[in-house]
């Protein structure tokens, strides 16, 4: 039993201070979900698979994922009742495809029990706690029906007795206190409880299936402890499995012939093996045997002759195979050509015939050791009798001596008659030449009684026939089968004949003509009232109502797959056509049979349910009523009750529609459409669909696609739903996230996500080269790797894709004014390019990556420049980068000055030497080359104050592989940190510093060893991994640090208002999947959840912001220029200078006063020589001084 409570533990993301303006976030993904709620990322269900899933307000919650599919639901108070092809919910197993779910708790549980095969309907009776169920199965030695009592916990077959072999229930309702049941039926398995004195109905046995139980059964092939006759009972361990790699047969050859018209096959009860290919021979004719059989696909016949198909015992339980050509026979072999897996085998056969035949001999009466059928033919033989010494016949003989011996010698026929009607009964003679008993052969005396009313009927005939004959000893009135009567055809020879006599009796068939007025052949509708049943009694409980007797109108082949209950009227429909009612859809109201206009539908209708108070929503496989001009109807029309009037739906699907449920999202509720299509149609244009799945919204007469809802990002595959206290619950599977946005979204600063102006489309075009950051620089397409702002409302991203906006579609770089968007110029930028990090300044975008094309007739090469207010590209585009992997990974400026700082993976820049980093001087549009040393491939940089830059990644310098290296820009020198530099996993990708200088830095990568994402924190002697809840297989692109409105608890490793931000394709222990998620220096919460379009988890790339804060300048000390420094120091000393001469003369004008005037001394001119020119000492401030530039906000 799975406990799973249905709770929703809100969860409160940290609230962001804003001061870096406006914020985005990019990647490779389609929807996007801020992580609101525990549970959330559960409710990425499989697609193949049905989960049962809980919605309480817009949050779902899976509460088990089942290994098959739910296909129906039914509902008592807060007990849920599911149906289906599965056999485990979560980690509860359950028996016989058949659970309930606890509405209030959560919990599943198995109900099945002792049901063999599939159910196909339930129907929930609340007054009486009692549960319907309905398909092709059998429980108990009774076919298609069960019953199970909720407050017992009981099971049992309905009172009728159930369906006869093979029959398939496909809809159960409740109408005017009765139940009634719609399929693929004819007639009744149990008739004891019927009284045929009132002429109230039975059922006629159609096909007879045709017993082994004589027939020689024999195996080519069949694996050691197999046996081939096994399997002629199917049942779970019926299995007759074939050795490994090798073709074969499985082989029956009876005493006797017959006609079949009808097989089934079980395949191998194996999901990997079992037969794929084969075909059937009849014998002695050694002919092979044209099949007819339904394609479940297009749900129409379909033929085979020598290579036949057989799905996977998984995928069908049997398959029913129709036998074109009534061909005689007496062998039949199922000769296998191919199997799945590594051999094939069977589960079970079953050989059905039209013929009603009693045999004198009762061995070839005797059903299977399964069946037990109380309306079996049987036959009695009194006196001595033997079966002949002749090949291939089923008489049997009595050779009559002594004249006493003509009294004691009988042969008595009780034919299964399970309807009462007008019969013929014809008796079959063999004849005296095969058996050289011409001479013997004499009268025989038969006695017909065939009902209870009438005398018996007599007449006499000769068995002197040379060869087989047969003769018509009745055609009349003949009761069914009830406790107290049973027809039969009593053969006696005549009297005084001349002895020795040889008395020979073959066998009997009964031909039904015509149904008797009185009674009502029961066949695809049963009205059944269990109220009128009491065991023991003499009831009359199926009766010749206006439902019954509907069925029978409806012919023997046909199928009712829906009925449906609008106050007073039952609507019935399916796979039927008749003259005397609608084609597959007709209504009973009040006791009458009622067509609907246009003659019904033109083809199969599947279900019917209510779509509002005056309309029903019909659907299925057909194009428009009958005989009517609706347009707009495929497989999906609207019926107006009140005026008797067709309507479409949109304009319908391109394939057939199979079920449907109902789904709600914001308060407004949908009708979901299952069913083998991929497409849905409204009036102006046609809609792709995924898994044959779409829905409708009523409020908008439209499609999801086309309604206000389609912003919100929604894949779906329903089979049912329920509802209990505000709750639903659905059967299939749900994507659902918040917006529905391809590759960006735009946050707040409590990350709220919205969307941006454009959509992903396919593309043809493929590169294997392409990188991203996350294993050095991997990407598939349709990915955005970096995006800038060059104010609050244009935005720029880009990457590698196709995106499509107003009809108008863009690769690789999309700019967004106002939510108006805009690309790059056609043909200038190759579309297999892919961009990796974007710049703006002053309205010049820089543009890095593996970048390739012809701006202004001149080559492009990791480097373009874009002029984002001239909307053209600027007249001095860069030389190009080469060598390396040509690839630019970051693009910053230096702080203060007209320096763009370029590093990634290259060599040259023109026919500059440039490795791995170079500086690009945007004020006069040149190269400039940093000292040597650096190579490899640089991921990730940050500045640490003005002069110095640090770089990351898989780099080496001064031929010693590094992970971390920084360039001083005022000596031109690289240095390393000795460990800091070396003892990490594996190459960097990004890193962050958290204001404390190199004191405190975060770093992610690959850990060479094991090839699985890490992150590292460096405390200022060592690294420590945190990285403890991140699985093997996550994806880690990008990591920042941000500051919090709302503190955390302090710790070792991030102040209490500090939040690392990390971001990628990330499985989390105990949680799932994310991608981006918040880390606080000891504990993780996820931020966003994304999707890709295939149902895959999407990943972040990066995060971006208007303006870029770096923590590694929070806490780093300042320090002046040198020419500053001997500047402030001459002030200084000026002043001090000052002061003293004026002190002097303060001194020297006091002691003058009392001394009297003394003259100076005069400096030298060698003294005055060397004094220092003043402009020496200007001269480093000059040199200092920054040519500066401001962004337009």
């Amino acid at each position: 039993m799975v406990s799973a409570a249905i709770q929703l533990e809100a969860v409160n993301p940290p609230t962001i201070v804003n001061n870096l303006g406006s914020m985005g976030i990019v990647g490779e993904y389609e929807g996007i979900s801020q992580y609101q709620y525990s549970g959330q990322q559960t409710v990425l269900t499989d697609p193949y698979f049905d989960s049962i899933i809980a919605q309480v307000n817009n949050a779902f919650l899976n509460q088990g994922t089942s290994n098959g599919h739910v296909s129906n639901i039914c509902q008592i108070n807060e007990t849920i009742y599911l149906s289906g092809n599965f056999t485990k919910i979560g980690s509860t197993n359950i028996t016989n495809g058949l659970a309930k779910l606890n509405a209030s708790s959560g919990d599943i549980e198995s109900l099945g029990n002792g049901l063999n095969g599939t159910i196909h309907t339930l129907y929930c009776d609340a007054e009486s706690k009692t549960i319907y169920v309905g398909g092709n199965f059998t429980y108990k030695n009774q076919t298609g029906a069960a019953v199970y009592n909720s407050s017992s916990s009981s099971w049992s077959v309905p009172l009728f007795g159930g369906f006869p072999a093979g029959s398939n229930i496909k809809s159960i309702v409740s109408y005017n206190d009765s139940i009634v049941y719609g399929g693929s039926f004819s007639g009744l398995a149990n008739t004891s409880l019927v009284s045929s004195s009132t002429g109230d109905n039975s059922t006629l046995l159609n096909s007879q299936q045709i017993s082994f139980n004589l027939a020689n059964i024999f195996g080519d092939g069949t694996a050691p402890n197999n046996d081939p006759k096994s399997i002629i009972c199917p049942s779970d361990n019926s299995n007759w499995a074939m050795e490994p790699n090798r073709v074969g047969s499985w082989n029956a050859i009876w005493p006797f012939y017959f006609n079949p018209t009808v097989l089934k096959l079980y395949n191998l009860k194996d999901e990997n093996n079992g037969v794929s290919i084969f075909r059937v021979r009849s014998f002695p004719s050694n002919g092979i045997m044209n099949l007819t059989y339904v394609n479940t696909t297009t749900n129409t016949p379909a033929y085979c002759d020598a290579w036949c198909t057989l799905p996977q015992s998984s995928k069908e339980d049997f398959v029913e195979f129709g036998f074109v050509n009534t061909v005689g026979m007496n062998g039949l072999q199922i000769e296998i050509l191919d199997y799945y897996g590594t051999n094939g085998g069977l589960n079970g056969i079953e050989l059905f015939q039209n013929d009603a035949f009693t045999f004198a001999n009762q061995s070839y009466n005797m059903e299977n050791s399964c069946n037990e059928d109380k309306f079996a033919p049987v036959s009695i033989l009194d006196g001595n009798f033997a079966s002949p010494d002749v090949s291939g016949s089923t008489y049997v003989t009595a050779v009559i001596d002594q004249a006493s011996q003509i009294s004691e010698t009988a042969v008595i026929y009780q034919p299964n008659i399970t309807l009462s009607g007008n019969y013929s009964f014809l008796l079959f003679t063999p004849g005296c030449i095969q058996d050289g008993s011409c001479n013997t052969r004499g009268g025989i005396n038969i006695t017909v009684e065939a009902n209870q009313q009438d005398d018996h009927t007599v007449l006499s005939l000769y068995e002197t026939n040379l060869d087989d004959k047969y003769d018509v000893i009745y055609t009349g009135e003949v009761d069914q089968i009830s406790d107290g009567f049973r027809p039969k055809i009593t053969v006696t020879p005549l009297r005084n004949q001349q002895l020795p006599l040889t008395f020979v009796a073959d066998k009997l068939q009964a031909v039904l003509n015509s149904v008797n007025a009185k009674s009502v052949s029961i066949s695809s509708l049963l009205e059944y009232n269990p109220r009128n049943f009491t065991k023991g009694a003499n009831v009359h409980s199926i009766g010749n109502t206006t439902i019954n007797y509907a069925g029978s109108l409806l012919g023997k082949s046909a199928t009712v797959n829906a009925l449906h209950v609008e106050e007073n009227t039952l609507y019935v429909g399916g796979n039927f056509t008749t003259k005397a009612l609608s084609n597959n859809l007709f209504k009973i109201e009040s006791g009458h049979l009622k067509n609907v206009s246009g003659n019904g539908l033109n083809g199969i209708v599947n279900g019917i349910e209510s779509y509002n108070s005056d309309e029903l929503l019909v659907y299925g496989k057909f194009t428009r009523p009958v005989n009517s001009q609706v347009n707009g109807t495929s497989n999906i029309a609207l019926y107006h009750n009140s005026d008797d009037e067709w309507a479409p739906l949109g304009r319908g699907t391109n394939g057939e529609v199979f079920s449907t449920s109902h789904f709600d999202l914001n308060g407004t509720s949908m009708i979901g459409f299952s069913g083998n299509f991929s497409q849905v149609y409204s009036e102006t244009s046609s809609i792709s669909t995924e898994n044959g799945f779409s829905l409708w919204v009523p409020s908008q007469n439209s499609w999801f696609a086309d309604s206000s809802l389609s912003s919100m990002f929604l894949q779906a595959r329903l089979s049912a739903s329920a509802s209990f206290n505000g709750t639903n619950f659905y059967a299939g599977f749900v994507r659902y996230f918040q917006l529905s946005s391809s590759g960006a979204s735009f946050v707040n600063s409590d990350f709220t996500p919205s969307s941006i102006p454009f959509s992903f489309v396919s593309s043809n075009s493929t590169n294997s080269t392409l990188q991203r950051r996350n294993s050095i620089l991997g990407t598939d397409e349709n990915t955005i790797n970096a995006g800038a702002f060059a104010n609050s409302s244009f935005s720029v991203l880009a990457g590698h894709f196709n995106a499509e906006a107003d009809g108008l579609t863009y690769s690789n770089l999309i700019m967004i004014d106002d939510n108006k968007v805009n690309g790059l110029p056609n043909n200038t930028i190759d579309e297999s390019s892919v961009f990796h990090q974007l710049y703006v300044r002053d309205n010049i975008l820089y543009a890095g990556g593996q970048i390739t094309g012809q701006v202004n007739s001149n080559s492009i090469s990791g480097l373009v420049f874009y002029n984002l207010t001239a909307d053209s590209y600027t007249s001095n585009q860069p030389a190009g980068i080469s060598g390396g992997q040509e690839i630019v990974t970051c693009l910053q400026a230096r702080p203060n000055s007209d320096q763009l700082i370029v590093a990634g993976s290259f060599q040259q820049v023109g026919g500059l030497s440039c490795n791995s980093f170079c500086i690009y001087d945007m004020g006069v549009n040149r190269w400039y080359s940093p000292s040597p040393g650096l190579s490899g491939l640089v991921a990730s940089m940050e500045f640490i104050g003005g002069d110095v830059v640090l770089f990351a990644g898989d780099i080496t310098l001064n031929n010693t592989q590094v992970y971390f290296a920084q360039y001083n820009f005022q000596d031109s020198s690289f240095t390393t940190f000795g460990n800091m530099s070396t003892l990490l996993p594996g190459p960097v990708n990004s890193f962050a510093l958290n204001g404390n200088g190199l004191r405190s830095v975060f770093a992610t990568g690959l850990d060479s060893l094991s090839g699985n994402p890490y992150i590292s924190y460096w405390d200022g002697s060592s690294w420590n991994r945190i990285d403890d809840v991140i699985q093997p297989g996550s994806i880690i692109a990008d990591i920042t640090v941000m500051e919090l409105e709302n503190e955390h608890t302090s710790n070792s490793v991030l102040p209490n208002n500090q939040v690392l931000l990390v971001s990628g394709n990330l499985v989390l222990q105990d949680f799932g999947n994310a991608s981006s998620v918040f880390f606080d220096g000891s504990s993780w919460q996820p931020a966003f959840i994304t999707t890709k379009a295939d149902g895959t988890s999407g990943t972040i790339n990066s995060f971006f912001s208007q303006s870029s804060k770096s923590y590694g300048q929070i806490q780093e000390k300042k320090y002046m220029k040198r020419g500053f420094v001997v500047l402030v120091a001459l002030a200084i000393a000026v002043g001090l200078t000052l002061i003293l001469i004026a002190l002097g003369l303060l001194i020297a004008y006091i002691r003058r006063k009392r001394q009297g005037y003394e003259a100076p001394s005069r400096v030298s001119e060698t003294e005055m020589a060397e004094t220092i020119p003043p402009e020496m000492l200007f001269e480093e401030m000059s040199h200092a001084q920054p040519r500066t530039t401001k962004l337009t906000p």
